[in-house]
């Protein structure tokens, strides 16, 4: 009788961003098709993720309450860190599933690098394999982040990368260039195309405080951005177009607030979408003329639904890599110096270019195909007990290159 292979999925899962969960969701759609697989999830808010996704979920630190002292949050990562091989002990392989966990611009070190690094080194001590795949990485944020992210790079068994700004970032930081598989969620089944509302534009502008983010905000930067989306949306309103806000995590509720336009919201110039999964922003995002966003996933659901877009990008510019991916580059923007009124210039542009949308769409569906063939690969790997725990970070060659 054969003993069920029993893989863990780790990440940022819960947390109200609907990229991360989508990628978790394609990930456990490929391992439910797998034979004599046990799925287990390791992230911070376990119910949440069972609730959601119908999976068994363990919390990814030791369930016991955190002190607030010095001397007992360091006490407390000693404890993490054997509660961590308890979880590496129970699993025979684990996995990454995509999402810019690696991506340490506001990430803070003792969360998730922290636990990235030490599941490293116990799937090192145990010899587990530890795969990240198609994850999102770059080499901003502090030293002491970069380098718990780096230190768990070099003991993963394998890394494929969703982009080549995050292969670069990869190769700056481990002196190995992994292998390009874009990702997880242009991999999921897409919806027929439908046709565009006209004058319906989208805006997906995240909650900005500055590089250095929650941590250390730059409220002048905050601002500055917020007065420049304000006009970027009252010019988009007076050109005679509907206005529709996304969010792509909770905290860009918050944002939303701080653009003041209840005005506008109540003359139905302007709509506060409430779509808070892949599905229902697909659904919003198909109906729209161009979308100009700044959180990664709302372009990448752009992407696959074929709608053309303009990207408000920070840091490495992972936003740029999908307008790459659409043949778009032209229409990328920092976000911290964007001009509204060429913004809404390129909105005009691209709304006068009716086919542009099959072609995005069919350069969407080429880069999905490297996706299902990792999914394949990982599919038949668990079948067969689990791939190597040896460090591997070159995909196998029956994986094509995005």
């Amino acid at each position: 009788m054969s003993r069920h292979v029993r893989v863990s999925l780790v990440g940022e899962f819960g947390v109200g961003n609907y990229g991360n969960d989508a990628c978790l969701e394609h990930e456990l759609e490929v391992l439910r098709s797998a034979r004599d697989v046990d799925v287990t999830v390791l992230c911070h808010l376990p119910d949440v993720v069972s609730d959601q996704h119908h999976v068994r979920a363990r919390p990814v630190v030791a369930p016991v309450r955190h002190p607030r002292s010095l001397v007992g949050r360091m006490v407390m990562k000693g404890v993490d860190t054997f509660w961590l091989g308890w979880l590496v002990l129970r699993s025979d392989v684990l996995v990454v599933p995509g999402t810019g966990v690696f991506e340490t611009q506001w990430a803070v070190p003792g969360a998730i690098p922290f636990v990235l690094c030490v599941l490293g080194l116990w799937s090192f001590v145990l010899r587990r394999p530890l795969l990240a795949l198609s994850v999102g990485a770059d080499d901003a944020g502090s030293p002491l982040a970069r380098r718990l992210s780096t230190a768990a790079l070099r003991l993963s068994t394998l890394v494929t990368v969703r982009d080549d700004a995050s292969a670069a970032a990869v190769a700056d930081r481990t002196g190995s260039t992994p292998r390009v598989v874009p990702d997880l969620v242009l991999g999921d089944p897409r919806s027929a195309l439908v046709a565009a509302q006209p004058g319906v534009v989208g805006l997906g502008l995240l909650a900005y405080d500055g590089a250095a983010g929650y941590r250390n905000p730059d409220a002048v930067t905050r601002d500055a951005y917020v007065a420049r989306a304000r006009e970027l949306v009252v010019r988009l309103v007076d050109l005679g177009k509907q206005v529709v806000l996304l969010r792509g995590s909770d905290s860009d509720g918050t944002f939303v607030e701080l653009l003041d336009l209840e005005e506008l919201v109540a003359r139905g110039k302007v709509r506060v979408s409430d779509a808070s999964t892949l599905p229902d922003v697909e659904a919003e995002v198909a109906a729209m003329e161009v979308l100009v966003a700044s959180r990664y996933h709302n372009l990448l659901v752009a992407a696959r639904t074929g709608t053309p877009m303009v990207a408000l990008g920070y840091g490495r510019s992972k936003q740029r890599e999908i307008l790459r991916l659409a043949d778009l580059e032209d229409y990328a923007w920092p976000i911290t110096d964007f001009d509204p009124e060429r913004v809404v210039a390129q909105v005009k542009e691209l709304a006068d270019r009716p086919r542009l949308r099959e072609r995005i769409a069919s350069r969407a569906d080429r880069a999905s195909a490297a996706v299902r063939a990792q999914d394949d690969w990982l599919r038949r790997s668990v079948e067969a007990g689990g791939p190597p725990a040896r460090r591997r970070h070159y995909f196998p060659e029956d994986v094509a290159h995005a």
